[in-house]
């Protein structure tokens, strides 16, 4: 008798033993999780490797860059004010507090774009943050 409880105990087709299949819900769903992960992943990859070779592209040619943000600022300012003829010299307000005594620079802030026409002797200061001319002045030019 004892021969016999033994041998259910130790058979494979008790329900101790016995390996519960997963069920088709459960496979879905960690398929559709992989599926997930794998398409994220390589989307990733994409991206790196799009950047990377833009950032190739910018460290051949440096100005190409620069001329495109040059060319992009003056659209955006020539939206809101019309610009004289002639190509600006562009400089930032990096430190406001260093232009504390130029009026032209009262309500500037730092990031503010200064678009310089010597010919034409204007001065646009340009906030890109806001989309707003903040400025304008004519250009005392000693020379």
């Amino acid at each position: 008798m004892n021969e016999v409880s033994t041998q259910q105990a130790i058979s494979p087709g008790t329900q101790a033993h016995q390996r519960r299949k997963p069920s088709r819900r459960k496979t879905g769903l960690l398929m559709l999780a992989f599926t997930m992960l794998a398409v994220g992943l390589a989307l990733s990859i994409a991206a790196y490797y799009s950047k990377s070779a833009q950032l190739s592209n910018i460290k051949k040619n440096p100005g190409e860059l620069t001329q495109q943000q040059t060319n992009s600022l003056i659209a955006q300012v020539q939206k809101l004010i019309q610009l004289p003829g002639g190509k600006p010299t562009i400089v930032t307000v990096e430190d406001k507090s260093k232009l504390k005594d130029q009026a032209f620079f009262d309500a500037a802030k730092n990031g503010d774009k200064v678009l310089m026409y010597t010919t034409a002797k204007k001065a646009i200061l340009y906030r890109p943050s806001t989309d707003k001319i903040i400025n304008v002045a004519t250009l005392n030019i000693k020379g």
